[in-house]
C-alpha cells in the first residue's frame, strides 16, 4: 500500500516539475526582453525603439505595467509550484524512512543459484543471523528477503546485495545489535551457503536520499581529514577524532555549516 502511494506521489511530483522547468523557461524569457528594455539608457535610442515598437509613450508604459504584472504573476506561480513539489518530496522521504526502518541491507551472501527464489534467499538470512548470535529470529520474523541489482563494475564477482524486511522492528533491531559478529562467518559453517569465500557485512538500508546523502558525507570526510564517518539507525554521523564529538548530519546544509 505504502509503495503505491509513494509511487502516486512520485508521478505527481514528477508532473510538478516539468512545470517548474517550463514556467522557468517563459520566466527567462521575459527577464530577457526586461534586461532589453534596460539597457537602452540613451534617450535618442530609446526615443527610436519606442516610437519603433509603440504607437506612443502611453501605450509603451501600459506595455511595461502588463509586463511587470505577468512577470510578478509569474514568479509567484514558480514560488507555489516550487513549494509544493518540495512538500511532496518531503512526503515521499518521510513515507520512504517509515517503510525501510524495517529493513536491512546485507552483502557479501553468495546467492545459491542465478534467479534465487525469495524462499531461499530467507533461509539464507535466517542461517546469517543464527550465526551471528541473533538466534530468537525464525522465518515468520521475515516480511520478504529479495536480491538488487549489483551497481558495482559489470565484471565484478561480488554476489548481488540482500534487501532484508522484517515484520517486527525488534527482530530487526536484535540483528542490527549483532552485526559486527559477521566477521566471523565462514562459508565452511553453513549447510546452506556455496562453499566459497565470503567477506559478509549488515548495514542500514538507507533512502535514495539518505545514501546520496551518505555519499556526500563520505567525500567530506576525504577532503577534510575526518576519521570517522557512520550510520547508526538510519542516521548519518561524523567525527573528526577520537575525543571529538559526533556531528549528526541529516541534509546538505548540515554539512556546509562544519566549516
Amino acid at each position: 500500500m505504502a509503495e503505491k502511494k509513494i509511487e502516486q506521489l512520485r508521478k505527481e511530483n514528477s508532473g510538478l516539475l516539468k512545470k517548474i522547468d517550463e514556467l522557468n523557461e517563459s520566466f527567462k524569457e521575459l527577464q530577457s526582453v526586461q534586461s532589453k528594455m534596460a539597457t537602452k539608457h540613451d534617450t535618442a535610442k530609446f526615443l527610436v525603439w519606442i516610437n519603433d515598437e509603440f504607437e506612443d509613450l502611453k501605450d509603451y508604459k501600459d506595455f511595461r505595467s502588463n509586463f511587470q504584472t505577468q512577470l510578478d504573476s509569474l514568479s509567484q506561480s514558480l514560488d507555489v509550484i516550487t513549494k509544493q513539489a518540495y512538500r511532496i518530496e518531503e512526503s515521499i522521504e518521510s513515507m520512504e524512512r517509515y517503510s525501510y526502518q524495517y529493513n536491512i541491507k546485507i552483502v557479501g551472501v553468495p546467492q545459491t543459484t542465478r534467479f534465487e527464489a525469495a524462499e531461499k534467499t530467507s533461509e539464507l538470512c535466517i542461517d546469517l543471523f543464527h550465526k551471528i548470535g541473533a538466534t530468537n529470529i525464525i522465518i515468520n520474523d521475515i516480511y520478504i528477503a529479495h536480491r538488487i541489482p549489483n551497481h558495482r563494475a559489470i565484471n565484478s564477482t561480488a554476489p548481488p546485495a540482500i534487501i532484508c524486511k522484517f515484520t517486527r522492528r525488534l527482530a530487526r533491531e536484535s540483528v542490527m545489535n549483532r552485526k559486527k559478529y559477521t566477521n566471523n562467518v565462514t562459508a565452511q559453517d553453513s549447510k546452506i551457503w556455496p562453499a566459497s569465500q565470503i567477506k559478509v557485512s549488515i548495514f542500514d538500508h538507507l533512502t535514495p536520499r539518505q545514501q546520496e546523502l551518505l555519499h556526500e558525507c563520505k567525500k567530506f570526510q576525504r577532503d577534510h581529514g575526518y576519521k570517522f564517518c557512520w550510520v547508526k539507525k538510519s542516521v548519518i554521523y561524523l567525527r573528526y577524532g577520537e575525543g571529538d564529538d559526533a556531528i549528526r548530519i541529516t541534509s546538505r546544509d548540515d554539512v556546509s555549516v562544519i566549516n
